[in-house]
């Protein structure tokens, strides 16, 4: 009998330690953090902490913070073309007077690729390409022309400066082969046609 009182009192004062530890781990007898302030669970120990309390942001409240990719890098990526030029070291006594060899530039991809890259082709060869033997016969200074694409059909429509000074059938024809080989280069251009002031029947001539 005694031996049945011991085990019992053995089992309970198992059970209420358990209980005790179980309290002081789930922290019932706690301060708990709630919106900001400190809120009173249970019956704790400790006075009311002096630390700020801080907010508790839920996953919804962060992602709201996020700030979207911009899309301005989408008109800032780069794209490769070509222009065309002559070339002295390739062709020393410019014989071949339309043979016209490519170099690679960079155009935003935010621009009108024809006017980009018809752009680059009026700038002229830069001064690492002069030193391989790039050069330009188009005059210094022409500005963009205007350009209409109908059917695969490109028109370039310039102003009179292009043609200004122009003398000697070889130059002419470089000229074309620059613009028509850098223009013709996109597939959906079948076409190129130069004009001046909507003029092509007496433009360029020699």
């Amino acid at each position: 009998m005694k031996r049945n009182i011991l085990i019992f009192l053995f089992l309970l004062s198992f059970v209420i330690l358990g209980l005790l530890i179980f309290r002081g781990i789930s922290g019932e007898d706690d301060w708990i953090c709630d919106n900001g302030q400190w809120i009173r669970h249970g019956n704790p120990s400790s006075p009311q902490p002096t630390a700020a309390c801080p907010e508790f942001k839920s996953d919804d409240a962060a992602i709201s913070q996020v700030v979207p990719t911009s899309t301005v890098a989408t008109s800032t990526a780069q794209g490769v073309v070509k222009v065309f030029f002559g070339n002295s070291k390739n062709d020393p006594n410019v014989i071949n007077c339309q043979t016209t060899y490519s170099v690679t530039r960079q155009i935003s991809a935010s621009e009108d690729k024809y006017l980009a890259v018809l752009r680059e082709l009026l700038a002229g060869p830069t001064e690492a390409e002069k030193t391989s033997g790039f050069f330009t016969t188009i005059n210094e200074a022409v500005a963009l022309p205007e350009i209409t694409l109908v059917d695969g059909i490109l028109t370039a429509d310039f102003a009179p400066d292009l043609e200004k000074g122009i003398g000697g059938s070889c130059r002419v024809a470089a000229i074309n082969s620059q613009l028509v080989n850098t223009l013709q280069q996109f597939p959906e251009v079948k076409q190129v046609v130069i004009s001046i002031d909507g003029r092509t029947a007496d433009i360029l001539q020699p």
